[in-house]
């Protein structure tokens, strides 16, 4: 089941990771592939640090993750995914709390939906007319 590797995945990064580009953006990426059901990097034919030639300036750069087709180009997305779960695990908190706080809510309300139905008074067949209207007067 992906759901276990990707939670897993998501709290490696929140956890382990503090956000340095240069010494944990391969290890970030090697995750990354193993979260979507890969081995790794290497066994998905990727490439960490990969070189690649720059056609304009006749120069060389490296790419933290080159994975064909498509090329990813991991480099700042890395320290922004980071950056945007620091920042947004307040609401990740949050949303938890309102989900825990829904299902006690909807426990209670079937709670008093079922005792309502027990202990209202059952009508009886002789208590229906032909036009489907119940007859609720009470003899004394």
């Amino acid at each position: 089941m992906r759901k276990k590797e990707i939670d897993a995945f998501v709290s490696f990064v929140k956890n382990d990771l503090n956000g340095d580009e240069r010494g944990q953006a391969q290890t970030f990426c090697d995750r990354l592939f193993r979260a979507y059901g890969q081995k790794g990097i290497y066994e998905a034919q990727g490439k960490l640090e990969a070189r690649i030639k720059i056609a304009d300036t006749n120069t060389t750069n490296y790419i933290d993750c080159l994975w064909s087709p498509p090329n990813i180009r991991i480099m700042r997305v890395f320290t922004a995914a980071h950056q945007i779960m620091e920042n947004n695990a307040f609401l990740y908190q949050k949303v938890l709390h309102i989900e825990q706080h829904q299902l006690e809510t909807d426990e209670k309300i079937e709670h008093i939906l079922t005792k309502m139905e027990d202990n209202s008074p059952k009508i009886m067949p002789e208590q229906i007319f032909q036009t489907g209207c119940v007859w609720d007067a009470c003899i004394s």
